[in-house]
């Protein structure tokens, strides 16, 4: 049985998970999540991190992958406020009003004013009565009365709201992962799994990039050419032009190296 990953002082962490630490409590939430999965790829995530990572991936519309992380964070020992809410939203969406009721319980201990943690983001009905709005409930007649456990066990029987997103990501994960075996056997369903993650889930490019770094073609291919398109679309979604056009010319070189060798 491995052992969880502990907390370590600030000044002992990596530059990289403390940036991306402060670009969360920036606000910053879409750049500090392309930083954290990148380093959740890498497996450089302490638990803080991964605490971090909850809560940039709830703030970015994934309740679902938001609630893995915030389980992890928690079975590691951690008991921050945020990623408690984060788990109990993510209880209640799973339909396990339950645990979720437990959670709220430990949260509303803490906290008076939940639209402080909560900052505009809808909230399930554990929270009724909690004060603040109840974005979550559904329509009809106001209730005076907290809700009873039977009336959340019915919770289930509706979609959950975040439920388009989080399948979209969780879809963009699963395609990572498949394509890091890939690049081993089959480099062309590789580029071909990568470019759907960039599709559907733009704030992996950073973690695209770093799996095709790990992974360097070795000679001149068809497939090594279209990674080179799919690098030079990752860059393109970070903000860098030139290393995108650069890659995009390796591209063009490659297709005519693999052209002009006989078959």
């Amino acid at each position: 049985m491995t052992s969880p990953p502990l907390t370590v002082p600030p000044d002992a962490r990596s530059t990289d998970l403390r940036l991306a630490g402060a670009h969360l409590r920036l606000g910053q939430y879409a750049f500090a999540r392309a930083e954290l999965e990148t380093l959740a790829v890498r497996g450089a995530l302490d638990r803080d991190a991964l605490g971090d990572l909850a809560e940039a991936r709830w703030r970015t519309g994934d309740l679902l992958r938001a609630g893995e992380a915030a389980q992890a964070y928690l079975d590691a020992g951690g008991d921050r406020t945020s990623v408690l809410v984060i788990a109990a939203e993510a209880a209640m969406s799973d339909g396990r009003p339950a645990d979720a009721r437990q959670l709220a319980d430990r949260v509303l201990e803490r906290v008076d004013d939940l639209e402080v943690i909560f900052a505009g983001l809808p909230r399930s009905r554990v929270w009724r009565g909690a004060g603040g709005p109840d974005e979550d409930t559904e329509p009809g007649p106001p209730s005076t009365s907290a809700v009873t456990e039977a009336e959340e066990t019915e919770a289930p029987s509706a979609p959950p709201r975040a439920a388009v997103p989080a399948t979209g990501s969780a879809n963009a994960h699963r395609l990572i992962a498949f394509a890091a075996t890939a690049l081993r056997d089959d480099r062309g369903r590789a580029a071909v799994e990568l470019a759907l993650v960039l599709r559907s889930e733009p704030s992996l490019a950073p973690a695209v990039l770093e799996l095709l770094a790990r992974n360097p073609d070795e000679a001149p291919s068809r497939a090594a050419a279209a990674l080179e398109v799919v690098r030079g679309d990752a860059y393109r979604l970070i903000g860098r032009p030139r290393e995108a056009e650069e890659a995009y010319a390796r591209a063009v070189a490659i297709l005519g190296d693999v052209n002009g060798t006989p078959r």
